[in-house]
């Protein structure tokens, strides 16, 4: 009997090594992540009404509409970029899909903010840019870049939960502009679910001064246990549910000790 059930502890054992380590392949999820088509195949752009900026796929160190110097891709030829000739409320987002067989799923990009009016970051009323205070009768201001997981089909603008799943960035990037690129990752596996549906969004607004929000390099991989990895689960579990089968066949059923009259 000891020997029965330490070969049973060392089978779970096993198994459980299977699953919590699986080899893996990682699948991109994202298409034209680095914007090498030099024009937003694969993504959507939304501008809030009344804004007076845009997204642009951009190429070399000047912004497209104003001017600005920034430093350019991050890496290829292009990259995304907001700019803007006065007030607005720009998002970029892309839609995509989680395998069902997902046991990982991880966002990264590059990315680098240039708040020219140097009073940012200001949050806001959410993303709007023309809202106003009721007490003065002027817009409240409002400037910031941010990233989230969002449910698909979500308001574009919209920041509460839902349609907002997670949030990556909430702010700009410190220093003088032009700043350079940070590579930034995050982890969405906990606010996913296999075979769902998603959108990454890339969104700033600005009612004090120009802003420059760019994205190069973005990515969404999910990794997928690979045929192997299941077959040797699926032959594990089998092999563990013969055991028990066997193991309670030669023990037979209990019997109870009888109380004495």
């Amino acid at each position: 009997m000891h020997k029965m059930t330490t070969m049973l502890g060392r089978l779970a054992i096993a198994l459980c090594g299977v699953a919590g380590a699986p080899a893996a392949q990682a699948y991109e999820l994202i298409t034209n992540g680095g914007f090498e088509t030099g024009d937003f195949q694969g993504w959507t752009v939304v501008r809030m009404d009344g804004s007076q900026g845009d997204w642009f796929v951009a190429t070399g160190t000047a912004t497209p509409k104003f001017g600005f110097p920034s430093v350019g891709p991050a890496s290829g030829e292009w990259y995304a970029i907001s700019d803007q000739s006065g007030p607005g409320a720009q998002s970029l987002m892309q839609t995509f899909n989680v395998p069902i067989d997902a046991v990982h799923v991880q966002v990264s990009y590059r990315m680098f903010i240039n708040d020219w009016s140097r009073s940012g970051p200001i949050v806001g009323p959410g993303l709007g840019f023309a809202v106003l205070d009721d007490e003065t009768n002027s817009h409240l201001p409002n400037q910031h870049a941010r990233v989230d997981l969002m449910v698909a089909g979500g308001d574009p603008f919209g920041v509460d939960s839902p349609p907002v799943m997670f949030n990556g960035f909430l702010g700009i990037d410190a220093g003088d502009p032009p700043v350079g690129w940070t590579q930034r990752t995050f982890d969405i596996t906990p606010y996913v679910t296999r075979g769902g549906v998603y959108r990454l969004r890339f969104a700033q607004v600005d009612n004090l001064g120009n802003f420059n929000m760019g994205i190069d390099d973005v990515s969404i991989t999910a990794s997928v246990p690979e045929p192997a990895t299941w077959a040797s689960m699926v032959v594990g579990g089998l092999a563990l549910v013969a055991v028990c089968r066997r193991q309670r066949r030669s023990t037979g059923p209990v019997s109870q000790p009888t109380l004495a009259a």
